[in-house]
């Protein structure tokens, strides 16, 4: 792209104008880094990327674009806190999109290390793009050179013919957005700052985090193997038998082409509906959650049913659906649409993001990376919110969740849940975690 050239929004538009929509990773670095060094080489990793370069317009229809700025907008800020209160206190400011700014910088000082804290809008990209942007940091400071990576925005062609949407949902969606088109209108960035104000006025949010070290991580590597199953069908079991009942389970599914190690979205989902069977012990339900996953995802209408979904609603009706359901908004369709999607309902209970093993690397020169933690935004439809990722054989867990009334159940079943994990053993009986 050129200066003052764009790129039409389409797989990101739902990012646009969510009021709860910041990615979080905390990377530690290892090494005496200076002011000047780490500035200079967060400028090299952000100016890398073309997206981070972008603003988001739109045109006199209500379409969004990326369009090429001059230089990319680069904030960094030290903290002396709790890196999760920073998190907690910067998803109630709204990125400045409009003029270009998708990414922000806070900085920790420690002995012989720092605590690189990246906040990033999801228009910026999905928890995978941060994890390679805090590697180009890495590899800036240790004066690699960096490869430039230009806008690649997701190609909806390059989906599967037979996951199209049935002839039926395809109507439906063509009557609401004919409804739309003659009751409904564009939403500005103005009506987004006043709507995302209101939002946060009445919420906060909690963070929790726990990792598993090398050990603990092996023994549920061998867990895993034994039973036939995934890692991410282990945690998945461990987490439904803590939120008792029936849970609707959402999981984040990578559709990233393997060679693009760029910014962008690259995310879609599938989802389940489980209830923890008391009857049968973890090892059976494991299975069944696991057969329940893979069922959706070996097939392609259910993998790329939302890809397929998101394309056939009317841009502006996306956007719609937030104002209906958090800005006092009245529109019929706009209120369906909102439903739809699970804003201002009963949210989905559990949504899990795991970006499974990292590929980025600790050591890279007089710099090393030795800590990754990360945290998937809450979303308006999710009530609680899992980031999961692995790096250098350890496990890093988040539990992302709505504060005040629900706080003491929120954390009760993060608890249950980790002394599940508590309870699994390994193929000699002994606990994976100690």
């Amino acid at each position: 792209m050129n200066n003052g050239t764009r790129l039409r929004i389409q797989k990101e538009r739902t990012h646009i104008f969510s009021p709860s929509i910041t990615i979080a990773m905390l990377g530690v670095i290892q090494g005496d880094v200076s002011d000047h060094d780490l500035g200079a080489a967060i400028a090299a990793a952000v100016s890398n990327h073309e997206i981070l370069s972008c603003k988001i317009t739109f045109d006199e229809q209500g379409e969004a674009f990326y369009e090429k700025t001059e230089q990319p907008r680069i904030h960094i800020e030290p903290f002396d806190r709790d890196w999760k209160a920073v998190v907690q206190e910067q998803e109630t400011i709204a990125f400045d999109w409009i003029n270009g700014e998708l990414i922000r910088f806070f900085v920790k000082r420690q002995q012989d290390s720092i605590q690189l804290l990246i906040l990033a809008h999801h228009l910026a990209g999905d928890g995978l793009a941060v994890s390679y942007l805090l590697n180009d940091v890495l590899h800036a400071l240790n004066g690699d050179e960096l490869i430039y990576k230009r806008l690649q925005l997701f190609d909806s062609k390059t989906v599967p013919p037979r996951s199209k949407l049935t002839p039926w949902m395809r109507i439906i969606l063509r009557g609401l957005n004919r409804k739309w088109n003659s009751t409904g209108r564009a939403f500005n960035y103005t009506e987004y700052q006043e709507m995302y104000q209101s939002y946060w006025n009445s919420r906060t949010t909690e963070i929790y985090c726990e990792e598993l070290n090398e050990s603990q991580l092996s023994a549920l590597k061998k867990t895993a193997k034994r039973q036939g199953i995934t890692i991410n069908s282990l945690l998945t079991t461990a987490f439904a038998k803590s939120a008792q009942g029936h849970s609707d389970i959402g999981l984040a599914v990578s559709v990233r082409p393997k060679s693009y190690r760029g910014m962008g979205n690259y995310a879609t989902g599938v989802s389940i509906r489980y209830c923890y069977n008391k009857a049968h012990d973890f090892g059976a339900n494991a299975h069944e959650v696991h057969k329940r996953i893979y069922k959706k995802l070996d097939n392609h209408k259910a993998k790329f049913f939302l890809l397929h979904f998101m394309n056939e609603v009317s841009p502006t009706l996306i956007d719609a659906a937030y104002f209906s359901a958090y800005g006092g908004y009245v529109n019929k369709a706009a209120h369906t649409v909102s439903n739809l999607f699970g804003y201002g309902v009963k949210p989905k209970s559990i949504s899990i993001t795991n970006l499974t093993t990292l590929d980025i690397h600790k050591s890279q020169g007089k710099y090393s990376l030795t800590a990754v933690s990360f945290v998937p935004p809450l979303v308006p439809n999710a009530r609680r919110i899992i980031g999961i990722c692995t790096f250098e054989n350890r496990l890093s867990l988040s539990l992302h969740v709505a504060g005040k009334d629900l706080l003491s159940e929120e954390k009760a079943f993060w608890e249950s849940a980790l002394r599940e994990l508590t309870s699994l053993q390994n193929e000699n009986g002994i606990p994976i975690m100690k």
